[in-house]
C-alpha cells in the first residue's frame, strides 16, 4: 500500500488557497459594516420623566415633507440604561409625531400623536425641525 501524501498535502494547499481567495474576493466586493455606531446623539435637556436623545446623522426627509429620525428614551440620565429606541416620523407644520419602529419592531398603522403632554418630545421635535428649518 503506498500512500501519496506529498500529493495529498499539495490538493489540501491548493483547497485552502483557493478558499482563501474566495474569502478574501468576496470581503473585498461585500464588506462588512464598520463595528462603530457612527451615531452622533444629541440629548434634549432631561425632565423627571426621563431623558430622551436624537441622532441627526438618521434625519431623512420624505415625500410629504417630514422628518424621519432615530431617537432613544431613557428614565435615567444614562443614554444606554433601559432604553426604547425609535423611528419617528416628524409634522414640522402641525407639531405632529408617529412612532414608526419602537425597540426594532415596526409598528403595523402608527398614529399621529401630539406634542402637547410630553415636554421631551415636544422639545425634541422643535430642535429637529429647526435643524431643518422646517
Amino acid at each position: 500500500m503506498n500512500l501519496d501524501l506529498n500529493g495529498s498535502k499539495e490538493k489540501l494547499h491548493r483547497f485552502f488557497l483557493y478558499n482563501l481567495l474566495i474569502l478574501v474576493l468576496l470581503s473585498i466586493m461585500f464588506p462588512a459594516p464598520v463595528m462603530s455606531s457612527g451615531e452622533e446623539w444629541i440629548m434634549i435637556p432631561s425632565t423627571r420623566e426621563g431623558s430622551q436623545w436624537w441622532d441627526p446623522q438618521s434625519l431623512k426627509i420624505t415625500r410629504s415633507n417630514n422628518i424621519i429620525i432615530n431617537s432613544r428614551f431613557s428614565r435615567s440620565s444614562i443614554r444606554d440604561a433601559d432604553s426604547i429606541y425609535y423611528t419617528m416620523e416628524i409634522d414640522c407644520s402641525k407639531n405632529l409625531y408617529k412612532d414608526k419602529v419602537i425597540n426594532g419592531i415596526t409598528q403595523i398603522k402608527p398614529r399621529w400623536n401630539s406634542v402637547e403632554k410630553d415636554l421631551l418630545v415636544r422639545t425634541l421635535i422643535k430642535q429637529v425641525c429647526l435643524e431643518e428649518n422646517l
